[in-house]
C-alpha cells in the first residue's frame, strides 16, 4: 500500500528560490534578454512596421488621410516601446540573477 503524503505549500518549495528552477539553477528570461540586447532595434521596427502596415490599408482602401495617422501612431507606437524596454531593462537590473 503507497501512503500518500500532502504538503503544504511552504514545504513543498522550502529552500526553493523564486528566482531558480526545481534544479537549483537561475532562471534565464531569453525574450527579455534578447530584447535588451537589441534595445535599439526594437522601437524602431515596432514603429516602422505599424506605419507600413497603415500605409498599405490606405492604398488598398485609397484612403491617403491613412498616411499621416500612419506617422503620428508609428511616433505614438516608438515612444510606448522605448518606455516598455527602460521598464524591462529596470526590473531586468533588480531582479534577475547576474
Amino acid at each position: 500500500m503507497q501512503k500518500i503524503v500532502v504538503l503544504s505549500i511552504k514545504q513543498a518549495f522550502d529552500g526553493v528560490s523564486a528566482m531558480e528552477d526545481i534544479g537549483g539553477q537561475p532562471v534565464q528570461y531569453p525574450t527579455l534578454l534578447a530584447i535588451l540586447k537589441h534595445r535599439k532595434e526594437v522601437p524602431v521596427l515596432g514603429a516602422a512596421l505599424v506605419v507600413l502596415s497603415i500605409c498599405w490599408c490606405g492604398f488598398r482602401l485609397d484612403m491617403t488621410d491613412l498616411y499621416a495617422l500612419a506617422v503620428i501612431i508609428g511616433l505614438c507606437v516608438y515612444f510606448v516601446l522605448k518606455a516598455g524596454i527602460e521598464v524591462i531593462d529596470l526590473i531586468a537590473e533588480t531582479l534577475m540573477p547576474r
